[in-house]
């Protein structure tokens, strides 16, 4: 059975605190949200904090707490939505990457195996072959993808004479008015 080696500079766990922590970032921030209504509330109702200026204040901060109520549910749903997107690549790469390793094993398990003759056997290398250009094209593939994520590029300015741009437009467009 083949072993798997590690890669250097790779750990054998992958941590994705990054998303839990975000995701905690807001859960908290609408829990405390949520506490501070009810806080507003029992000042309001059970207190009897009804005098003008507190009155004022306690208004603000409805319309504030409301205001961060769907902000922080508007977050929450593009983060669901950016997990589900996470987890739909990480299968499909899983998928693109388990196919070709799966086929090239089952070659060689056959070619350990069996006794296969020699038409037969340089089909399956050249099956081999190809299997592994599709897994190196994957990969390639892969890390072009993670490159592109980290760069940044850099616009390119130029100047427009919107000016001729109208003015040509506005030549093709009499002719056409008058017709």
């Amino acid at each position: 059975m083949l072993q798997p080696r590690a890669l250097p500079g790779y750990s054998k766990s992958m941590v994705v605190g990054g998303r839990r922590t975000s995701i905690a970032v807001f859960i908290t921030l609408g829990a405390g949200l949520i506490s501070f209504i009810v806080l507003l509330y029992v000042g309001w109702v059970l207190l009897g904090w009804r005098n003008g200026i507190l009155l004022f204040f306690g208004i603000v901060l409805v319309l504030l707490v409301i205001a961060g109520v769907v902000l922080n549910t508007t977050f929450l749903v593009r983060e669901i939505r950016r997990n589900a997107q996470h987890d739909a690549f990480i299968n499909t790469v899983t998928h693109e990457l388990k196919t070709p390793v799966a086929s090239i094993r089952l070659y060689l398990e056959t070619l350990q195996t069996r006794a296969v003759d020699e038409p037969k056997r340089q089909e399956f290398y050249r099956t081999m072959l190809d299997d592994s250009d599709r897994l190196l094209g994957t990969i390639e593939q892969i890390l072009r993808t993670g490159r592109a994520g980290q760069t940044k590029r850099a616009l390119q300015v130029s100047a427009i004479d919107f000016g001729s741009i109208v003015e040509e437009c506005l030549a093709r467009a009499i002719p056409t008015v008058g017709a």
